[in-house]
């Protein structure tokens, strides 16, 4: 994917458009955008031209469960992780100007974007989340909750761990139908899902940057624990 910096952050203007405002992720140069640096956070997303008082995050445990945000969540999650949605690894949303973020350091971002219903949802997905198949149940709660078509989506794989260099154990890779040796392939394994939910292929953008080996974002598989990269997405007015 074509990406293009703005101060440090990565935005990627080829996916933005068409009713999506923001589609972007922090690196390494923007600090750690945990929770644990709400400084960081706000800089980032007042840079994207959002209210950081608005910013929508959850408390992300590995798992399968969606959250709908609406505008009186506004703020969730913006400065503390208590203060986030709860249990929840993927957000949807229909409000306009309502940034929604994740956290990743290594697992797979992915930002879905129906230009119909002008639904955004963000996915947190690691090798857990995509063996139970979350962008999956995300794509299916987008169109029980806007009326999402998945022919009208279009989907953004961002930047994740790398089917080189992310080595799991055998019990893990034999789960995995896309895997190079002992590395599951993340980015081909939820774009397979989008495939089998009928999004069009030329509407899937996948970034191909690895977290891992690149060395430009925070990755825990590197060592770095407790520093963390911010995906982030919002809706244009009408």
């Amino acid at each position: 994917a074509r990406s293009q910096p703005v101060h440090f952050v990565i935005r990627f203007r080829n996916f933005e458009g068409g009713g999506l405002q923001v589609a972007a992720m922090s690196d390494r140069e923007d600090g750690n955008c945990g929770f644990s640096a709400p400084r960081n956070r706000r800089n980032l997303v007042q840079r994207l031209s959002l209210d950081p008082k608005l910013l929508v995050a959850a408390r992300q445990v590995h798992g399968a469960n969606v959250a709908v945000a609406t505008e009186e969540h506004a703020g969730q999650g913006a400065e503390t992780y208590e203060s986030g949605i709860t249990d929840a690894d993927a957000i949807i949303t229909d409000v306009p100007n309502l940034p929604i973020g994740i956290l990743i350091a290594d697992c797979t971002p992915i930002w879905i974007f129906d230009t119909e219903s002008r639904s955004l949802g963000m996915v947190h997905s690691g090798w857990r989340g995509t063996l139970s198949r979350i962008l999956t149940i995300t794509v299916e709660k987008m169109r029980e909750t806007y009326g999402a078509n998945p022919k009208t989506i279009r989907a953004l794989i961002g930047p994740c761990a790398g089917a080189e260099a992310y080595e799991t154990s055998p019990e893990i890779i034999a789960k995995f139908s896309h895997s190079r040796g002992r590395c599951p392939d993340l980015a081909a394994a939820n774009k397979a899902q989008l495939l089998a939910l009928g999004v069009p292929e030329q509407q899937i953008t996948v970034a191909n940057i690895c977290t891992i080996s690149g060395g430009r974002f925070y990755s825990y598989r590197r060592g770095e624990r407790g520093t963390l990269n911010l995906a982030i997405g919002a809706i244009q007015s009408p």
